[in-house]
């Protein structure tokens, strides 16, 4: 990785917290009412207080039944795995001043299929630093080390294990409030790197660092607030950004033992908008929908327009029963194919807190993969179960089910998985 990018991030960060890829996810993050806040407060974790700071570690202990770990058609692929994550949430808070951080790794080992052994970490550090009533600078540095998903849509063979993808982010804002109305500008830089493997069959090179790319943007983003609640809680707000990404590659198509053809390289424009609700703490809705151009520098490459969505509906129908929908439409290049595929899709779950102390949930959706520069399509079927059992405020017992089944218009591509997982998790 190149030292000096390295550096400039670094000082991104300590010049003045990332956004989430779309408003829609940073905007939940603050509005939304958290899950754990129907936890009744006995058990509720207390965290770790020193020196101004809250720490909040825990530990996940995992153990998995899966059976198609690779996700191959009409092959055997089951396996049991466990793994063990170690995490600690930090925050603190000066005055106006927010800071908060997170740091997480996984060591996940499977029983037979040692090529598919993970350690995973992810970490990051946000801030919120008031200049005074008006002015504003958020911040964000994120470091991850992650494991090639399995479920991702490759166009080259199948490898023997899954590599891995690392992500450098940093990001730099600026938020001027007036009253009602803020308007913010924000800055962000990603460094993406990939491990190249061997095919499954054969052993032949698979290079993924073609995709090895940096990424800049930028984000110019309004707010408006209509009504506030008792809490001071905005409870009706209207969004609207304008966006603009340069996504440089490193190289070009691995082709005979060389790096040549198509360059990926690309321009990104694009509008975004919509509002967000909260009504009575029963209703919360994140609706947004915009258009995004795609723009690739190499003319033997198609440009791309695209219609985007992302929504988020959360109603709790009684008091222990909450429903909740999801819909999205982006475009998704985090893949081998060059053009990257337009990706989409819709979610409808259920919870129900059963007892004090048991929660149930169920959730199913159907997303659809439509590749760019090709006539593939993917049909995704997903379905989950959850029992969530809270033993006491130091320690849970997940139980899990999930089902995952893909249509494709390549035959060779079909496949379904179960996966079962029990986790105990402690916390302090």
């Amino acid at each position: 990785m190149n030292p000096l990018f390295i550096l400039f991030t670094l000082l991104i960060f300590y010049a003045a917290p990332a956004q989430a890829q779309n408003v829609l996810k940073a905007e939940q993050e603050l509005y939304k009412i958290p899950v754990g806040e129907r936890i009744h407060p006995e058990l509720q974790a207390d965290g770790l207080a020193s020196r101004g700071f809250i720490y909040k570690p825990r530990l996940n202990i995992t153990g998995a039944y899966d059976s198609n770990v690779r996700g191959l058609k009409n092959q055997d692929d089951s396996d049991y795995s466990l793994s063990v994550k170690p995490e600690l949430y930090l925050q603190k808070k000066y005055n106006a001043h927010i800071l908060n951080g997170f740091f997480g790794a996984e060591l996940k080992r499977f029983a037979k299929l040692d090529d598919e052994n993970q350690t995973n970490i992810k970490s990051y550090l946000r801030g919120l630093f008031d200049i005074n009533s008006r002015w504003s600078i958020p911040a964000h540095l994120s470091y991850s080390s992650q494991a090639r998903s399995r479920d991702l849509p490759q166009s080259q063979a199948i490898s023997q294990s899954p590599e891995s993808v690392q992500n450098v982010e940093g990001s730099l804002g600026i938020t001027r409030r007036f009253n009602r109305l803020s308007v913010s500008a924000i800055s962000k830089v990603n460094d993406i790197t990939h491990g190249d493997g061997n095919a499954l069959i054969g052993g032949a090179p698979i290079i993924y660092s073609d995709q090895d790319r940096k990424v800049f943007s930028g984000a110019l983003r309004t707010r408006y607030e209509f009504l506030r609640g008792s809490d001071g809680a905005p409870e009706h707000v209207a969004f609207f950004d304008l966006k603009y990404e340069d996504q440089n590659y490193e190289k070009n198509d691995f082709v005979a033992g060389t790096f040549s053809g198509l360059s990926g390289d690309n321009k990104r424009m694009g509008i975004f908008g919509g509002f967000e609700t909260k009504y009575k703490g029963i209703l919360f809705a994140n609706i947004g929908a915009g258009f995004t151009s795609v723009d690739f520098n190499d003319s033997g490459l198609e440009d791309t327009d695209l219609f985007t969505l992302n929504s988020e509906v959360s109603y709790m129908i009684t008091p222990k029963t909450n429903l909740s929908f999801d819909a999205y439409r982006q475009i998704n290049q985090n893949n081998d194919f060059i053009q990257g595929f337009k990706d989409s899709g819709f979610a409808l779950g259920i919870d129900y807190e059963a007892r004090h102390n048991l929660y149930l949930g169920a959730k199913a959706g159907y997303g659809l993969y439509d590749f760019i520069g090709n006539s593939r399509e993917d049909d995704n079927y997903t379905s989950n179960l959850t029992l969530r059992y809270l033993n006491s405020h130091k320690l849970e017992t997940h139980l899990g089910y999930k089902y995952f089944k893909r249509n494709s218009s390549d035959q060779a591509q079909d496949y379904d998985r179960h996966t079962i997982l029990l986790s105990l998790i402690g916390k302090l």
